[in-house]
């Protein structure tokens, strides 16, 4: 059992690194940042995460940056970028950003299903051989 508790600390851990940015105040990177409008978030796109927003993907599909305000009571702001095979990657978000929806990231509910699946593999091999 004490290999159960570990093994499902660290893919936790893992989830919570997939799915966490920095805050958008205090990003910096590449001489890009802090982060507090859609022309910084674009910045860090292009300059700071190496995207490169020219792609015809992005004259079809829209922009290559997701720049968000907090919802009403909220102060904070979020950057997520779309690189070219269409990932999203988060660059930052303010802690006291407020989402106006719940939404799960598809890199998230991904990471979700890792864990269970995992999980339900060890606890079978356990029954099994145990």
């Amino acid at each position: 059992m004490r290999g159960s508790a570990a093994l499902c600390a660290a893919l936790l851990a893992a989830c919570v690194a997939l799915s966490s940015a920095g805050d958008c105040s205090s990003y910096s990177k590449n001489g890009v940042g802090p982060i507090a409008s859609e022309e910084n978030c674009r910045s860090a796109c292009i300059t700071a995460e190496g995207i490169d927003c020219t792609k015809a993907v992005f004259d079809r599909q829209g922009p290559c940056e997701d720049f968000k305000t907090s919802a009403e009571g909220g102060t904070g702001v979020e950057c997520t970028c779309m690189d070219e095979q269409e990932n999203h990657r988060d660059v930052c978000k303010d802690s006291t950003f407020v989402s106006s929806s719940v939404s799960l990231r598809p890199r998230l509910v991904s990471s979700l299903l890792v864990v269970s699946v995992a999980l339900i593999f060890h606890n079978a091999l356990g029954f099994l051989f145990g």
